[in-house]
């Protein structure tokens, strides 16, 4: 319960040593650790990069264009299913992402970030109510960066 309420708060509480990359479980910590030790055994056909199992079928659609999943709301095709996931969010209305610190919700994980960077200066105690409601008011409703309070 706790990984998956990550999804919501944005919390990434792995950071690797190597990068300073963040994840919000540890198995992803543990695949970038796999590829900075240079563990990547599954080589591309197309164009010989290697990558972990996990990535291959989905990169290797990069190079087919196959895009198997359809959004049946307006028929838009995409070439990974969390991809898809993420667009419908566009359909649906759902934003899962809030700040802990103001009452602005996100589509995507990375807009909720950057909204903590900007507005709270990335602290999650840090910033203000007003700065966000300043931002929103020189942002329209849609724009993907501010969302909506």
């Amino acid at each position: 319960m706790r990984r998956h309420q990550r999804n919501h708060t944005g919390e990434r509480p792995y950071k690797c040593p190597d990068c300073g990359k963040t994840f919000k479980d540890f198995s992803s910590l543990i695949s970038l650790h796999r590829i900075h030790k240079g563990e990547r055994p599954y080589k591309c056909l197309q164009c010989g990069d290697f990558m972990l199992s996990g990535y291959l079928l989905s990169h290797q659609r990069t190079h087919t264009k196959e895009k198997p999943y359809l959004c049946t709301m307006c028929g838009k095709y995409f070439s990974c299913r969390s991809t898809l996931h993420i667009h419908q969010r566009i359909h649906t209305g759902e934003r899962p992402y809030a700040c802990s610190q103001c009452e602005m919700t996100f589509r995507h994980r990375d807009q909720l970030r950057r909204h903590q960077l900007a507005i709270h200066k990335g602290e999650p105690s840090g910033g203000g109510l007003s700065r966000c409601h300043i931002m929103l008011s020189k942002k329209t409703e849609s724009t993907e960066f501010v969302g909506e309070g």
